[in-house]
């Protein structure tokens, strides 16, 4: 049997190029050589459509393996762990600056945009106008913005 090995080898590396990236193509090329080499060929068909076979599978392996780590690990660990981080480090550095907010923004911030009362009876409770609870809410949401 004249087996012509660099031709296969870049018929399986072409193959495997076109179904995974690079490295992990590289890997499942010689993943098949060694399953050929194990010495299970039968010789019931030509080697190259043996070891195209066998490339087939372990590029299904790889789907497989992916999909399966993809439904381990919820997505937003994998792909916004950093961005979560950064979200917690933003809410404590605006809960910080909140309570560093002259006691009369806190108030309107807290009841207006936590608390979801009605504008007209927090001026009225706070004894301003309501252009003056505008002003108020606005400067507190300008420094907590600056603080971000």
């Amino acid at each position: 049997m004249d087996l012509d090995v660099a031709r296969i080898h870049s018929v399986l590396i072409r193959y495997a190029r076109r179904r995974l990236p690079e490295e992990p193509a590289q890997d499942a090329v010689q993943d098949t050589w060694e399953a050929y080499l194990s010495g299970r060929f039968e010789g019931r068909s030509r080697v190259e459509t043996y070891l195209i076979a066998i490339l087939r599978r372990r590029i299904a392996d790889r789907y497989r393996e992916q999909r399966r780590f993809a439904r381990e690990v919820p997505q937003w660990s994998r792909d916004r762990i950093d961005e979560r981080i950064d979200a917690r480090s933003l809410l404590e550095r605006i809960a910080c600056e909140f309570e560093r907010l002259p006691s009369r923004q806190q108030w309107a911030l807290r009841a207006v945009v936590l608390e979801h009362q009605d504008r007209d009876q927090i001026a009225e409770d706070m004894g301003v106008s309501p252009n003056n609870l505008r002003v108020l809410l606005h400067r507190g949401r300008d420094r907590l913005r600056s603080c971000a």
